[in-house]
């Protein structure tokens, strides 16, 4: 992979975590999912923000330069008006993340030193994701955060009024 294709790969992820980041805030304060879902939502997006903030910090090194995020965060809002239950947002996870796990894989293989614990967290967290929609679906509810919550080492539920 060569220096552009690199750095544009990261970017590309970048303004996934910022639109996954976005689009569970704003799922986190629908009324219409419980209270456990709403604080596990919340969590995904203070996880999906702490990837975007290693990625955005490997891209300012890089020399890469920022767009606006704002056509990323309208899509975020659209995509969160069209999930009509908790059930169809599970089930999205499951549909779409591995081939982000695969993709992103591969970008960590082809990993700079002082880019690896970026990319490598970037691979763990979509994982995780993973996990956690897998095991919200078979209704291990209770232990689903746990993939979460181990990415955010000292945090666990987060009070919505951080978010």
């Amino acid at each position: 992979m060569d220096e552009v294709e690199y750095r544009d790969e990261i970017y590309s992820a970048y303004l996934g975590e910022v639109g996954g980041a976005v689009l569970a805030r704003v799922l986190a304060d629908r009324q219409d999912f419980t209270a456990d879902q709403r604080r596990k939502l919340a969590t995904f997006s203070r996880l999906e923000t702490r990837v975007a903030n290693e990625l955005e910090t490997v891209l300012r090194r890089l020399g890469g330069t920022f767009g606006s995020t704002r056509e990323v965060s309208a899509a975020a809002v659209a995509r969160a008006d069209a999930i009509a239950h908790w059930a169809m947002f599970v089930e999205q996870l499951g549909d779409r993340l591995v081939p982000y796990i695969l993709r992103f894989e591969r970008l960590a293989a082809s990993a700079k030193p002082q880019d690896e614990s970026a990319l490598q967290l970037l691979v763990e967290h979509e994982r995780a994701l993973w996990y956690f929609g897998r095991d919200e679906a078979e209704g291990r509810v209770e232990k689903s955060i746990q993939h979460l919550n181990r990415l955010l080492p000292g945090e666990c539920f987060l009070d919505l009024g951080q978010v």
